[in-house]
């Protein structure tokens, strides 16, 4: 971390974004651009501080903390390489179909502006990721994102969110760069199996686009509250659109059975593992849901693993023994989908 004379304090976290370019923000870029609009001046850098602090990863994303506290998140897009990839056009329009649904405006944080033509600015929420290795979802934010559901269901005129390149991947119109990386060898695994692959093409068929959905809502991209208001939000909405709000739901219950998978653990014999997963269906459902909508469900975990396991062995985050036991494990999910889906209604049926 340096200080410049200015006031100005930068930090970076081993950022891949070092200086700016097509993709990528500077701090120092970044304070030019809100001292040319005003919203921070030279008293603001004198008396009070400014820090500037790398959070980049698939973006390039700055923290831009005022007297020790964080003010503003900017985010820069990259030029996407395809429909699997967000966009700037999709997040700003997801807050600005806000301003009419409250339910939605509930999971963002405030957008405060632009910069330029290729970057957002975000009224900074102080919190932390509410992944953790349970994968235990709190209820309240289960039931946050179904209200909004429910209530996107009489908007019109939303543009639709891109099928997850997982839905299409394996018929080959899905981002070519996979196959031709080290996650050809899951993708393949999976393509050896019938089953597996009737079941991929059956929820690709099954896709109900009738709601707004987040469209990457893992729980990576939700944030709790630091303080005891038990507030969060949801961020980075830059795959929303109309969608399958049964995807948004498969991403946040998705990782108990990622994790299983990762011990080898097998998923339909595990009691613990279901009560889990139906738990957190109990949380976003008033009632038992159908049978077809729990397999479906089950399907979309199995997409979330996969796609989970791909990514992380692409960039090396993920060691190959452990990617290719999850795909077993979706393989298993994908085949034995109908009778999961069963015993988990019947959970829910018995909980009431």
């Amino acid at each position: 971390m340096s200080t410049t004379s200015s006031g100005l304090t930068t930090a970076s976290s081993n950022s891949p974004h070092p200086v700016d370019g097509p993709e990528t923000l500077s701090p120092s870029a970044a304070l030019a651009a809100l001292r040319e609009k005003r919203w921070i001046d030279d008293r603001t850098l004198v008396e009070e501080g400014v820090a500037v602090v790398d959070l980049s990863r698939s973006h390039s994303v700055l923290s831009v903390e005022v007297a020790g506290k964080a003010r503003w998140i900017l985010k820069k897009y990259r030029e996407p390489r395809g429909d699997f990839d967000g966009t700037l056009a999709r997040e700003r329009s997801a807050h600005e179909l806000a301003r009419r649904l409250p339910e939605l405006a509930a999971l963002m944080p405030a957008m405060q502006g632009s910069l330029g033509e290729t970057a957002l600015v975000f009224e900074a929420f102080a919190g932390h990721q509410a992944w953790t290795e349970s994968g235990v979802v709190r209820p309240d934010v289960l039931r946050a994102l179904a209200h909004m559901h429910v209530a996107s269901t009489a908007v019109v005129n939303v543009h639709a969110s891109p099928l997850p390149w997982t839905l299409t991947v394996m018929d080959f119109d899905g981002p070519s760069l996979f196959w031709s990386s080290e996650a050809a060898t899951l993708l393949s695994q999976l393509g050896r199996s019938p089953a597996a692959m009737a079941a991929i093409r059956e929820a690709r068929h099954s896709w109900q686009p009738s709601s707004f959905i987040h469209g990457d809502a893992k729980l990576d991209n939700v944030l709790l509250a630091d303080d005891d208001t038990g507030g969060f939000v949801f961020v980075d909405w830059e795959l929303s659109g109309c969608g399958d709000p049964l995807w948004d739901l498969a991403g946040l219950l998705f990782g108990p059975l990622y994790q299983a998978a990762l011990h080898r653990t097998k998923l339909g014999a595990d009691p613990h593992l279901m009560e889990s997963v139906s738990y957190g269906l109990g949380g976003y459902f008033d009632t038992a849901p159908a049978a077809s909508d729990a397999a479906r469900f089950l399907s979309f975990c199995a997409l979330w693993m996969l796609q989970s396991a791909c990514t992380g062995l692409q960039s090396q985050h993920l060691p190959r023994e452990h990617a290719q036991s999850v795909a077993t494990a979706c393989e298993e999910l994908l085949s034995g989908r109908e009778e999961m889906a069963a015993a988990l209604v019947r959970r829910a049926e018995a909980r009431g």
